[in-house]
C-alpha cells in the first residue's frame, strides 16, 4: 500500500494469463465493444469471462482487509463490476467481510444501459 495524494492505494500484481484473460480479453474484446454500441467488433471466450471474474475476485480478496467501517468504495468502470456484487454479498449476515458494504459505481458507458427493470443510470448510487 502507499499514499499517493491522500489517497492509499493498494497495487495488485496480475499474472500475464489474467492480463489477456480479464483486461485484454472480456474487458476490451467484450465488454467495451457492447458498451459503445459495438456489437460487430465483440468476441467472447470462456477463458476470458473465467479471467474476468477471477481478477475481480482477487481484486476484491485483496480490498476486504483494507476496508474501515465507514470507508466507501467507489467501483469505476466496467473492468471492476463484479467487486460491487462480491462485496454485497460480503455485506451480508453469512458474508466474511461486513465492512464492505457502502459503495458506489460509475460505469462509463456512452448511454444508460436497458435492463429487465427498466433505464438503469450507470453512475446511481448503490445501496
Amino acid at each position: 500500500m502507499e499514499d499517493r495524494a491522500g489517497v492509499t492505494v493498494a497495487l495488485v500484481d496480475l499474472e500475464a494469463q489474467d492480463v489477456d484473460e480479464y483486461y485484454n480479453g472480456y474487458a476490451n474484446k467484450t465488454l467495451w465493444p457492447l458498451f459503445h454500441h459495438r456489437v460487430d467488433l465483440t468476441a467472447y471466450e470462456r477463458s476470458y469471462g473465467e479471467g474476468y471474474e477471477r481478477v475481480n475476485r482477487r481484486f476484491a480478496e485483496v480490498l476486504a482487509p483494507l476496508i474501515q467501517p465507514d470507508d466507501i468504495i467507489w467501483i469505476h468502470d466496467y473492468h471492476l463490476i463484479p467487486i460491487a456484487g462480491t462485496c454485497a454479498v460480503w455485506g451480508s449476515p453469512t458474508g466474511s467481510a461486513s465492512s464492505c458494504i457502502r459503495r458506489g459505481r460509475c460505469v462509463s458507458c456512452s448511454s444508460p444501459c436497458l435492463t429487465t427493470a427498466g433505464w438503469w443510470n450507470p453512475c446511481s448510487p448503490m445501496t
